[in-house]
Formats: C-alpha cells, structure tokens, sequence
C-alpha cells in the first residue's frame, strides 16, 4: 500500500512538473498533452490499485489459542488423565 502512494505522489509531481515545463515553453503543446495523458492514465490505475487494496479483506491467520491442548490419558503410560491433574495418578509423570 506504502509503495502505490508513493508512486501516486510520483505522478503527482510530474504532472505538476509537466504544467511548470508547458508554461514556460520548455515543451510543445503536443508534447505536454501527450505526456499529461499518460500520467493522468497512470494516476488513475494507481488509485484504482490503492482503492481495490483498501477495500479488500484482510487476510489474517488464526489466532493462537491461549488454553493448551489437553490430554485425556497420560502421554507416558497411557492411564486415563483425572480432571484438573498435573501429574498422572499412576506414573507421576507431569501432564
């Protein structure tokens, strides 16, 4: 998005330069008028390209969730996990 402006800004500046040189007769009229319509059309794409940016959807990742996962048995001897336990009944092996 950062880059479209700039280049937006670019475009700017030399349509502003382009009116400069055409005023004092740096140019011909048939050049300016070329050259105005190319970077108004260049302009134009830009901010097509930054509107289009705005409005897509973002694309995030999923968040990651705060609770680890927990496991029904112990990982070490495979008894089934008591609720709220950190360490296995069997083994005491931490969960």
């Amino acid at each position: 998005m950062r880059d479209l402006a700039l280049r937006k800004e670019e475009v700017m500046l030399t349509l502003k330069d382009l009116e400069m040189d055409f005023k004092m007769k740096k140019i011909s009229e048939a050049d300016y008028r070329a050259l105005y319509s190319e970077a108004v059309h260049q302009g134009s794409l830009l901010v097509q390209q930054i509107e289009t940016t705005k409005n897509a959807p973002e694309t995030r990742r999923p968040a990651e969730s705060p609770v680890k996962p927990t496991h029904k048995f112990c990982t070490h001897c495979g008894t089934a996990r008591v609720a709220g336990a950190k360490f296995c009944g069997e083994c005491g092996q931490q969960i």
